[in-house]
């Protein structure tokens, strides 16, 4: 078959797959299509595919460049799956996606662009020709001075598309054996999204280790563990929707988890203690009058007040008294508080009941709910009867 008739065999097999070539635009037949241009409220995606087919008559060979272009950006889920095998030259490519936005499903296509060259080189190889792919656009060009058919006539397109979108978007239907399909709706990856959620988590595991006041093990294992996810979201890009939620999910439980065991704050409050501070008297508010830091050991009574802020009725405090000499708890009590006694002072009193207090240091902490530790803490000392400062 001489090189006409190849050109239009050709060009109607291109036709049959719904793309519109045109001929002697610098090259025998020009391909230039946006097989995917979709855009919603939350991003966008394109697919450009641009290709130059030259049929040299004195080698009877067909030389054909590709170029594929996509960009994209936005936010959705869902799940996308991509293979690429190497044949010489020749990349066929398949690529597949089911994507979710925030109002469901958004976009779903199918496609292999390998399906284009292949029926170039099926034509080429029917009429005894060879056919190669180029990595340079120029190969694939009319060398300099060449004219078509030895005429200088101006170019002239092939006939338009019969296809009834005439968009060049590859509708269906195709040869059963380059079956393509696209329904173009709208898109993203669901590894970008699942790397997004699992951002999100990790800003929210930050503020909970804080909050419920994790102990050194327990950053150290949470942040491993939402590490690890991130790395394996990055690893799996090409992976399902499935498959990207349930390494989500993992990550979650195993972190919580982490969190729930370092936790040394097991209930949550906004309730705080201020300003402790220990003292011989209080006065009918409950503040301290005549405060020390040491006190003689006849002292009758001593008293701790601080001011308590931002807390709920149901509140329960904890005052443990230790003598800090020997590590000896003196005492602990406990108080429930009521309607009305937030962003008010409280006290404990304790008295040594006529005896004389042991010489040495003392200190008093006040613990809020099941706290394990204390939000406030006050020593003093006790000296000899009858001295004070």
């Amino acid at each position: 078959m001489n090189q006409t008739p190849l050109i239009e065999t050709v060009a109607e097999a291109l036709k049959t797959m719904g793309l519109n070539p045109v001929r002697n635009e610098g090259t025998d037949l020009v391909l230039d299509v946006e097989l995917m241009d979709a855009r919603w409220s939350t991003g966008k995606r394109t697919i450009h595919y641009r290709a130059a087919i030259y049929f040299d008559e004195a080698r009877r060979a067909v030389f054909m460049h590709e170029q594929t272009r996509e960009s994209g950006g936005g936010f959705s889920f869902g799940f996308q799956g991509e293979s690429s095998t190497q044949i010489g030259r020749t990349l066929m490519r398949k690529v597949k996606s089911i994507q979710y936005g925030t109002d469901g499903k958004v976009f779903e296509y199918e496609f292999d662009l390998g399906a284009i060259p292949k029926t170039v080189a099926a034509a080429a190889a029917e009429a005894g020709w060879k056919f190669q792919t180029v990595l340079r656009r120029s190969s694939a060009l009319w060398p300099k001075g060449y004219s078509p058919h030895g005429t200088t006539s101006p170019p002239a397109p092939l006939p338009e598309s019969t296809s009834p979108s005439g968009s060049g978007i590859l509708p269906p239907p195709m040869p059963p054996k380059e079956a393509q399909k696209m329904t173009v709706e709208r898109t993203f990856g669901a590894g970008m999204a699942a790397r997004i959620g699992l951002g999100v988590w990790t800003v929210l595991l930050i503020l909970l280790l804080l909050a419920f006041r994790s102990n050194g093990w327990g950053w150290v294992a949470c942040l491993l563990i939402v590490g690890v996810g991130f790395a394996l979201q990055a690893l799996w890009k090409h992976a399902g929707c499935m498959a990207h939620l349930g390494l989500g999910i993992a990550t979650v439980v195993l972190s919580f988890f982490a969190l729930s065991l370092s936790a040394t704050r097991t209930e949550w409050s906004s309730a705080r203690v201020e300003k402790a501070v220990v003292a011989s008297a209080l006065d009918e508010s409950g503040r301290a009058l005549q405060t020390a830091t040491i006190f003689p050991s006849d002292i009758s009574e001593l008293y701790v007040s601080a001011d308590l802020r931002q807390a709920p009725a149901g509140t329960r405090l904890r005052f443990k008294w230790i003598y800090t000499q020997d590590h000896q708890e003196i005492a602990t009590v406990e108080m429930t508080t009521t309607e009305g006694q937030s962003d008010a002072p409280v006290f404990c009193r304790l008295s040594n009941q006529g005896g004389l207090w042991p010489e040495g240091e003392y200190r008093v902490e006040i613990f809020v709910d099941d706290r394990a530790k204390p939000d406030a803490v006050t020593v003093f000392q006790i000296g000899s009867p009858g001295h004070s400062r």
